[in-house]
């Protein structure tokens, strides 16, 4: 998994508009589950 770092600031988002909207884009994905993971990235067991 990837991460990234980011600071921690004092302010508040927030956003003011009146009227209708529409998305600029629309993403779609489906999860894919890897039912048989190499020997050696496998979880160990608990």
């Amino acid at each position: 998994m990837r991460t990234i770092k980011a600071p921690s600031v004092s302010v508040i988002p927030r956003a003011l508009g009146y009227g209708n909207v529409q998305p600029g884009n629309v993403w779609e994905a489906v999860a894919e589950e890897d039912t048989n993971p190499p020997a050696a990235e496998a979880a160990p067991a608990h």
